[in-house]
């Protein structure tokens, strides 16, 4: 289970990389991100094949990102696919129908008040509010995770999420310092 904790890492971890890496100007950084989305297709694939709690919320989480038009690339359209056929081979276990709608929604919302946050930040003048950096954290999702831990004394959402985050958020540093080299 600690490994798949890690791998959760690694697929937020190349996400953010397949993300960012897309949207570099340089001739090499956009083919890499090809390899990021594919990693992170398969490997949220394989999770998503593991358990409830993994099918769960990683279904819910690509729901969110597919229904508020985040796949808007050839890279995360790759990523999406490789999702696909590797839950076509590793199988897909029985979900909390439930959880996933709630979870669904605090995801749209997570990437619907990102993107609101993300044009307004743009065409603000001076430092972000307080809500606009809220929005732009994607908490939701968070918040939910807790409130399922509180509610059923099942915190592996909160685990699960809290390493794709982290592997996401170490990954979007990781390409800012690599864009100014």
């Amino acid at each position: 289970m600690v490994f798949n904790f890690f791998l959760a890492f690694l697929t937020g971890f190349s996400a953010k990389a397949a993300d960012e890496l897309s949207e570099t100007k340089s001739k090499l950084w956009p083919k890499l991100a090809f390899i990021a989305a594919l990693a992170y297709g398969l490997l949220a694939g394989y999770l998503v094949s593991d358990s409830p709690e993994f099918s769960t919320l990683f279904l819910a989480v690509i729901c969110a990102v597919l229904l508020s038009g985040k796949i808007d690339n050839r890279q995360h359209q790759l990523g999406v696919s490789a999702f696909i056929l590797a839950v076509a081979f590793f199988g897909l276990p029985a979900i909390h129908p439930l959880l996933f709608a709630f979870l669904l929604v605090l995801g749209f919302l997570d990437e619907i008040l990102n993107n609101v946050s993300d044009k307004l930040e743009a065409s603000a003048k001076g430092p972000k509010s307080f809500a606009l950096k809220i929005f732009g954290l994607r908490i939701l999702m968070e918040l939910g995770c807790i409130a399922v831990g509180l509610a059923t004394a099942n915190w592996f959402y909160l685990i699960a999420i809290a390493m794709f985050d982290a592997g996401y958020i170490i990954s979007g540093k990781l390409c800012s310092i690599l864009a100014t080299q």
